[in-house]
């Protein structure tokens, strides 16, 4: 008899479980959610329709049924091959990062521009990761690098973004995060153009809810900074309750303090 994963192996892989890794197990999840399995597809639906909330594990949210006829699983689907794009990180990215810090700033740019090599998602997420790290250091190097992960995210393609709508979303995180560092730069009439391309990308792209509401977060931001209080006020209420149907109660609770700054205002 064909061995199936469990609900509980379901939601440890894409969770990303800090238990060690099951090697075993991963695999069994990932063979099944690449074939499709009728089996594996009837429990998943039965476990939603028996009120498991198991969308928020997986962190998108479940298909409109009343528009459907049958379950989609492009939601789990999605998920699952982020969970493991992220255990498979090709070792090309340290190497990549390696070579582009040995040149300068502007060479930097060039070759974001055309080099294959680094129109990688892998590689693009990890300048977004490192921007943000530094983004208390030197808002000079956040923007550097932001600048780096949209110019490399416009070159990616289709294929190595794995799809139209996860290319859409790649760009819509990268020009967001260029849009930020740009508002922390003092350019809020930059910063307000680059939004606008991100939230373009945004509506094209999946669909992921932790991104509308990342990138509604950060519009608040600026919209504050430009003192159009009640645009900043609806945008930071409507990331508030994105966090809250996520279950993500930390980034919640930083959509609460900037709605009490742009308040007080």
């Amino acid at each position: 008899m064909e061995e199936h994963p469990t609900i509980e192996d379901f939601a440890r892989f894409l969770r990303h479980s800090a238990r060690p890794a099951d090697a075993r197990g991963d695999a069994l999840v990932v063979r099944h959610l690449i074939s499709g399995c009728t089996v594996c597809r009837r429990v998943l639906h039965e476990t939603m329709g028996a009120g498991i909330p198991l969308s928020r594990l997986l962190g998108i949210p479940p298909p409109e049924r009343e528009k459907q006829s049958s379950f989609n699983y492009d939601w789990a689907l999605l998920k699952a091959e982020r969970s493991l794009a992220s255990k498979l990180k090709p070792p090309l990215v340290p190497e990549a990062l390696a070579e582009l810090d040995s040149l300068s700033e502007g060479e930097q740019v060039r070759r974001a521009r055309v080099e294959d090599r680094y129109a990688n998602p892998e590689f693009i997420y990890h300048l977004l990761e490192k921007g943000h790290d530094v983004r208390y250091r030197s808002s000079r190097r956040m923007l550097h690098l932001a600048r780096l992960a949209h110019l490399a995210a416009e070159a990616c393609t289709i294929r190595a973004a794995g799809g139209e709508r996860q290319l859409a979303d790649l760009r819509a995180w990268a020009w967001g995060q260029y849009a930020n560092a740009l508002r922390i730069s003092s350019q809020p009439i930059e910063a307000g153009k680059a939004f606008s391309i991100a939230l373009h990308y945004r509506a094209q792209g999946t669909g992921d809810l932790k991104l509308h509401a990342w990138l509604l977060q950060r519009t608040t931001a600026l919209a504050t900074l430009q003192n159009r209080f009640d645009d900043a006020l609806k945008m930071c209420e409507k990331a508030g309750t994105i966090y809250q149907e996520l279950g993500e109660s930390h980034l919640f609770a930083s959509t609460s303090v900037q709605l009490a700054i742009a308040t007080l205002y």
